[in-house]
């Protein structure tokens, strides 16, 4: 996990990220995403989620909701993985301390 958050964006080319004063880099295009997911974490008095985007490649992008510019990437998310359910993201934020990581969305 990042000592300090990078700064989520998305537009049509995929999901960025930009740590401090670095430019800003494409973490991963629309097309490399097989598939979409989350988890529920819990530190101290804190309730984390995390959306997880997994890569052809095995690695997994990992996004959790305090980041800044998390609200305005989901948005896209929606509008750019084909045939996700626009309740997704409500899906992740529903789960209970105990459950497992879910998927959300595989590509057909």
């Amino acid at each position: 996990m990042h000592s300090r958050p990078p700064a989520i964006s998305a537009d049509a080319q995929g999901i960025w990220e930009q740590e401090g004063s670095n430019p800003k880099r494409l973490a991963i295009a629309w097309d490399e995403i097989v598939a979409a997911g989350g988890a529920r974490y819990e530190a101290g008095d804190r309730v984390l989620f995390c959306v997880e985007f997994d890569h052809a490649s095995g690695e997994v992008l990992e996004i959790f909701t305090d980041w800044p510019g998390f609200e305005l990437m989901t948005q896209t998310v929606t509008d750019a993985l084909p045939g996700i359910a626009s309740s997704w993201l409500q899906s992740i934020t529903d789960m209970q301390p105990t459950d497992p990581s879910i998927t959300v969305w595989r590509r057909p």
